[in-house]
């Protein structure tokens, strides 16, 4: 088995969800299971080459900014996502139907 060096690998080396999880978080945050279930979700482009799945530093590259989240301007310290937003809706829609229900 030959093993590629590290420093010969760039954005466009395929490695195996594992590995490039290893190198791409190398705090052990990533598994390539992870990889595996954000691949199947459309968020990691992967390569299936002969029944393998393979990825890119340079695809995980696109997917962290495909997932990257904007600090609000009105409160810079806390981050929000499109979910967060939907939650904070049907709180409110919960509310209002409440209130509703107490005056009918």
């Amino acid at each position: 088995m030959i093993h590629v060096p590290p420093r010969e690998i760039d954005d466009s080396t395929p490695l195996r969800l594992a590995v490039a999880a290893e190198i791409a978080f190398p705090d052990g945050s990533m598994t390539g299971r992870k990889l595996a279930h954000a691949a199947s979700a459309g968020r990691l482009d992967v390569e299936i080459i002969g029944g393998k799945t393979y990825t890119t530093l340079g695809y995980i590259k696109t997917m962290r900014e495909r997932s990257r989240v904007k600090a609000t301007a009105q409160r810079p310290d806390v981050l929000t996502t499109p979910s967060d937003d939907l939650m904070r809706l049907r709180a409110t829609a919960s509310k209002l139907k409440q209130r509703e229900a107490i005056r009918s």
